[in-house]
């Protein structure tokens, strides 16, 4: 199926147990052909009588986002309090991770000026791309407002009524 699709996973095979990750490395993340190819897996996987063990999740993953001038200097402080430890990013940037799949990472963004006016702290929220649209209607619905789209489809920022701040991300 690999072959046909010409769409390559990476595995992992363990004792009892066989994890397969998907992404389009070209496109930097997951696409819609990694979303049509996990699901074909899943169904070979139990047509073949496998036990699928990962149920559907309301998200993908859970980030921590603190906009900062000087990463260095309060990365430690959310470090210790947080308990996680340092991974160092592709692009050369410094994250902080948890000891299990599901503790939710926090990543520094740099700023080029102070933004006293907005919160400086939001949360990333990430979902499969043929759901992000339902998710930031559903949002707004809940009373968040748009603060902007234009990075979507990658990205949208809403807030809540205070101004706090939640990118729904694919």
């Amino acid at each position: 199926m690999a072959e046909e699709m010409d769409h390559h996973p990476d595995i992992d095979i363990r004792w009892r147990k066989l994890d397969i990750a998907l992404a389009t490395h070209s496109a930097g993340g997951i696409t819609a052909l990694d979303v049509t190819q996990a699901r074909r897996i899943t169904d070979l996987a139990v047509a073949a009588g496998a036990e699928v063990t990962t149920p559907p999740r309301p998200s993908d993953g859970i980030e921590i986002g603190i906009d900062c001038m000087d990463a260095a200097a309060i990365r430690d402080f959310w470090r210790i309090g947080l308990g996680l430890t340092e991974r160092a990013g592709t692009d050369g940037t410094i994250d902080l991770v948890g000891s299990e799949d599901e503790s939710p990472g926090v990543w520094f963004q740099q700023l080029s000026e102070p933004r006293p006016e907005r919160n400086r702290i939001h949360i990333d929220v990430y979902v499969p791309q043929d759901q992000a649209e339902e998710r930031v209607a559903a949002v707004l619905d809940a009373g968040g407002r748009l603060v902007t789209d234009e990075h979507a489809p990658s990205w949208w920022v809403l807030a809540d009524a205070e101004g706090n701040e939640l990118c729904v991300c694919v």
